[in-house]
């Protein structure tokens, strides 16, 4: 699949089968995680891969409630140990890196997911001791995100984006967008 179409097909899916993945199918989605680019490559996070039914009977509904929730295939609980990076960076810009490293690595799975003909939903509204607690994470590692994958019961719509006029700003040295790209 082209990329351009990867990221049209990527979509939050909130309706699955209840089909679940395998191992073989999970790995290059956790894999494509892993590559993702992260702060001074120290790699602050780490997944917690719920496979099946362990996913919906661990998770649902103490850590997170919605009821599509049961038929996932897998959950990956990202958690970050961001201490390295507060030692280095500061507490702000440390934790921020962190969580930013989150973002690449899930999204990168998001893609993966779709890629093989999953769907996905990334999970923000969540308890994270009630995760930590029923996951058994340890207390060095802050849970941060989840992204549910599985078969997606239908497609869901694509959402439209507000325009790129409200959402981008160029900045083109006091010249006009065009002619900075025609002299390349």
């Amino acid at each position: 699949m082209e990329f351009s179409d990867l990221i049209l097909c990527r979509r939050s899916v909130r309706a699955y089968t209840g089909e679940l993945l395998t191992r073989a199918q999970a790995e290059p989605i956790l894999d494509a995680g892993l590559r993702a680019p992260n702060a001074c490559n120290l790699q602050s996070w780490h997944f917690y891969a719920l496979i099946g039914a362990d996913a919906a009977e661990l998770l649902y509904p103490d850590v997170y409630a919605a009821p599509w929730f049961e038929k996932i295939g897998m959950a990956v609980v990202a958690t970050v140990d961001d201490a390295a990076l507060r030692e280095r960076f500061g507490e702000e810009k440390g934790t921020s890196f962190g969580i930013q490293d989150i973002g690449a690595a899930l999204e990168n799975m998001a893609l993966a997911a779709a890629d093989a003909g999953f769907g996905s939903c990334w999970i923000g509204a969540f308890d994270p001791e009630a995760c930590r607690r029923k996951v058994g994470i340890p207390r060095k590692r802050r849970p941060v995100a989840i992204l549910a994958i599985g078969r997606p019961d239908g497609t869901p719509d694509l959402r439209d984006r507000k325009p790129k006029e409200e959402k981008v700003t160029y900045i083109c040295s006091g010249r006009d967008f065009d002619s900075v790209y025609s002299h390349a």
